[in-house]
């Protein structure tokens, strides 16, 4: 389309495809704008970040790709949300018989490019805050990517209240599946007690095996932007050979989501972890997944968690990268990953080195 605008710059002295284009890029951009207070109201940091990139970009550059990539083509229902706005907006532009008489990328700082830039303004604006309200009224996600976040969003507020109290001491270094606290009570995969929390030490050394089997490869090359840009915490991700998440140490389920393609835990010795076993499985609702604990469960080192159909998900089309992230890295002085490997339950691919607390209070 940008070839035959410029055509019609050049042969009619204005273009007529620019105005109702307008109105489709500030439906999107009030939709992100909706994104963006519903994640503040929600307290939803990942969420939050992505929709002000997108807002910002779009609003001040008329560029649409964070919100394409970072939104809308992560949460299906957002196209309802984000047409009824591209209609309304375009009837106003059709009503004004919008030209543009330059070719520009539409955003607030080119509505001068517009004639009549007025009926251009109301326009936009209508298109804008027909999809914002829509969104923040009626949501963007499905009820179980809603049940999702608020599942991630609680453990993490959990995780932080709980890192408040003071410190049990630490672990001594060594293999992830050796290296939990041992004042953990022996108990059986079963029981639903919570293991006494610590944290390693400065300069003390935790490696995290291989919760599945499968190639293991830099979470970069997860195609979705929250993972990609390590917005939930560094890690790594696997592409997987088998079919079972384990445990690769001690540690106390954080929760886990009953359609069975993800799970946090906490090892320990206070790291804890994101699984998610590919890429928009939520959409299954459970079929293909198999549960095998419940939140507040304590498990051992090689405990199963999750088993899956590989081949099923693959039938839905659905990416079966399973992105493995430490989620309260912050609290750590180091997190290092270890792709391109081969990976099984006694392989490293992640390493997290204890915070020297004094050198970070200097800081």
């Amino acid at each position: 389309l940008n070839a035959i605008m410029i055509q019609n710059i050049n042969t009619l002295g204005y273009d007529f495809i620019q105005g109702p284009m307008g109105a489709w890029n500030f439906a999107c951009f009030g939709l992100v704008t909706g994104v963006f207070i519903l994640a503040i109201k929600e307290r939803n940091k990942a969420m939050r970040q992505v929709s002000l990139g997108g807002m910002l970009a779009g609003l001040l550059g008329g560029i649409s790709e964070p919100s394409l990539y970072g939104v809308l083509l992560r949460f299906k229902k957002t196209y309802f949300r984000l047409l009824p706005g591209c209609f309304a907006g375009g009837v106003v532009m059709g009503i004004f018989d919008i030209k543009a008489y330059a070719f520009v990328f539409t955003s607030l700082l080119t509505i001068p490019a517009m004639d009549p830039w007025l009926g251009y303004t109301i326009g936009i604006a209508v298109a804008f805050f027909t999809s914002m309200l829509l969104v923040i009224f009626f949501d963007y996600r499905s009820d179980e990517e809603r049940k999702e976040a608020k599942a991630q969003m609680d453990a993490a507020k959990a995780a932080e209240a709980e890192g408040n109290n003071p410190a049990a001491a630490g672990v001594t270094a060594g293999p992830a599946a050796a290296a939990a606290a041992t004042n953990a009570p022996a108990t059986s995969g079963a029981s639903t007690v919570t293991a006494t929390r610590t944290i390693l030490g400065a300069g003390e050394i935790a490696e995290i095996t291989a919760p599945l089997e499968g190639r293991a490869v830099p979470l970069s090359e997860v195609p979705d932007p929250i993972f990609a840009a390590e917005k939930l915490g560094p890690g790594i991700a696997i592409e997987p050979t088998g079919n079972t998440v384990v445990a690769p140490a001690d540690g106390t389920v954080l929760l886990v989501q009953k359609s069975g393609h993800a799970v946090a835990l906490r090892l320990d010795n206070g790291i804890e972890m994101l699984i998610h076993v590919g890429l928009d499985t939520v959409q299954l609702n459970g079929e293909g997944f198999e549960v095998h604990v419940e939140r507040k469960q304590h498990v051992r080192a090689g405990d199963k968690l999750i088993t899956f159909d590989p081949e099923f998900i693959r039938s839905k089309d659905l990416p079966l990268i399973t992105p493995v992230v430490i989620s309260n890295a912050k609290k750590f002085g180091a997190v290092e990953s270890h792709p391109n490997t081969e990976a099984d339950a006694s392989t490293s691919i992640i390493t997290v080195t204890g915070k020297d607390q004094n050198k970070s209070e200097n800081n």
